[in-house]
């Protein structure tokens, strides 16, 4: 017969109290945290950026443009970037 020692729920336990006691656990979650920050501050300065006049106007345009080879993505971005500048 299985002893609780050989359950699913003990060896989650165990593993659980190693990653803690290794500073493991709280590493991955400062990790996390960390990149959740960076991914909010992206998120809204495209935003804002999107937002910004001109930039909507002109940004089909260019995507456009980039699909079809005429410019690319580094001076379209480049040329929006200028557009937020203002």
């Amino acid at each position: 017969m299985a002893s609780y020692a050989d359950s699913p729920e003990a060896l989650l336990l165990e593993h659980r109290a190693h990653q803690e006691a290794g500073g493991h656990l709280e590493r991955r979650r400062q990790a996390q945290a960390l990149d959740w920050m960076h991914e909010l501050i992206a998120a809204g300065l495209q935003e804002i950026f999107q937002n910004a006049g001109g930039v909507q106007e002109r940004l089909a345009g260019l995507e456009r443009s980039v699909c079809e080879r005429k410019i690319g993505p580094s001076k379209a971005a480049r040329e929006l970037l200028r557009l937020y500048q203002i």
